[in-house]
């Protein structure tokens, strides 16, 4: 039996502290969760917002949404993104256990899979104190982050609560009597930590200037602690594979073999994952994600030992995702993490290699010209864990023209490369990893 796919779902909220508590006025938030530290203030998604660029903005969307409160508040923000798997099965014979968990606000652990909770809690912490070293010494920040972190849990258990409440409405009991049993919905939880700006919109002022103020004052960073959460609601299974996709590399123009025109991570904290990267990496989307298209592949310039002259490009990282290639001898090559964002597929990537037959080679990253003895490639992400790519394209420029790409020629494809004698090397990585 197949459900018929439901309109998405998505949902936003707050963590309020006890000093937040006291500001609230008489007329408090649409629905609040009151634990013993904080109030969990739950909002609706409005499905469009016009921004501080005069563009609208769909706060269903992670992204936007993102985006929406970097506008808001003038300053860029540290977010994380986990997966959570909802097993319907279990939630079927758990109802008791849902009703609970909903009114406590918290999720009921036998229904959900959280994929590395205290992975991405604590690379939120760490990208965020990258973000503030910038301008700042910070003072008494430990004490404060560890409270935020507490926060950020309070808000992953009462988003996926109202998440399981939502799918108790939506879904009969008897629809569920022939799924089989690795039936799963996937939401998708992103976690906001933003400084707090005491100005509005269109005052002059930054968040620099606040922070040299509290370190004056030797008190912490104010930090706004934020959580969305959506779904498209289709049921599937673990046991999917997904389908491969298409990656464009972003080369420069024939006018410049320098990559200084393109938006890149390498150059301002790669590995420290920052809200102010959704709104930058919208000129390579527009140029280079053309239809058929599924993902842009940032690169690092590589200079010759005795010559300042770029020889080649080597391939870093996805825009949203990670790079894996597979080389003769079973070498799995990637990034160096100091050069990328770490991100938690590829953390998972990195522990199952070697129970796959794999070695591991993160001391460089692969070049243009490796490319041509490259077996396999694949990239990773929170949401989708491992997909393969099956073909790697290079924009072709007019001359003497803008960075509008007129086309997209082939440099890779899987097609090319000999059939492998089992299962290509991603597919028993996933097939591990999923049921680790």
């Amino acid at each position: 039996m197949t459900l018929t796919r439901l309109q998405g779902w998505s949902l936003q909220a707050d963590a309020l502290t006890n000093t937040d508590r006291n500001k609230m006025t008489n007329d408090p938030p649409p629905t609040t969760i009151t634990t013993t530290t904080n109030i969990i203030s739950i909002q609706e998604c409005h499905t469009e917002i016009v921004s501080g660029h005069s563009r609208s903005l769909d706060l269903a969307s992670p992204r936007e949404w993102l985006e929406y409160w970097e506008d808001h508040y003038h300053c860029s923000g540290c977010y994380t993104v986990l997966r959570c798997d909802y097993n319907l099965l279990a939630g079927r014979k758990f109802p008791k256990t849902i009703a609970a968990a909903a009114a406590a606000g918290s999720a009921a652990a036998t229904n959900w899979r959280i994929w590395g909770r205290n992975f991405h809690l604590q690379r939120l912490r760490e990208s965020y104190l990258c973000l503030l070293q910038e301008d700042i010494h910070i003072v008494n920040q430990e004490h404060s982050l560890e409270e935020w972190k507490q926060s950020a849990n309070k808000l992953i258990d009462t988003l996926l609560s109202q998440a399981e409440a939502e799918l108790s409405n939506r879904y009969l009991e008897s629809e569920h009597q022939d799924l089989p049993p690795d039936s799963i919905i996937v939401f998708m939880v992103t976690l906001l930590w933003q400084p707090a700006q005491q100005i509005k919109m269109g005052d002059v002022g930054s968040i620099k200037q606040q922070q040299q103020q509290q370190q004056q004052q030797q008190s912490p960073v104010e930090t706004l602690a934020k959580g969305h959460i959506c779904s498209s609601l289709s049921v599937q299974s673990t046991n999917q594979y997904p389908k491969p996709m298409r990656a464009a590399l972003a080369l420069p123009s024939g006018k410049s073999s320098k990559l200084g025109g393109w938006p890149n991570r390498i150059d301002f904290h790669p590995t420290a994952k920052l809200s102010s990267w959704c709104r930058q990496r919208r000129p390579l989307e527009e140029a280079l994600k053309l239809p058929n298209i599924d993902e842009v592949i940032l690169l690092k310039e590589s200079q010759g030992e005795s010559s300042e002259k770029v020889e080649t490009f080597e391939m870093l990282e996805g825009l949203t995702t990670n790079l894996f290639f597979v080389f003769p001898g079973r070498i799995l090559r990637t990034a160096p993490g100091k050069t990328v964002l770490q991100g938690y597929a590829r953390h998972l990537v990195l522990k199952h290699a070697e129970k796959c037959g794999l070695i591991v080679d993160a001391s460089k990253a692969v070049t243009l010209e490796d490319l041509k003895e490259c077996q396999e490639v694949f990239a990773t992400s929170s949401i989708r864990i491992i997909v393969p790519v099956k073909e790697l394209l290079f924009p072709v420029y007019q001359k003497d023209q803008d960075d509008t790409p007129v086309e997209l020629q082939s440099l890779w494809s899987s097609s090319s490369c000999s059939e492998p004698e089992s299962r290509p090397y991603w597919q028993r990585l996933l097939d591990s990893i999923m049921v680790s």
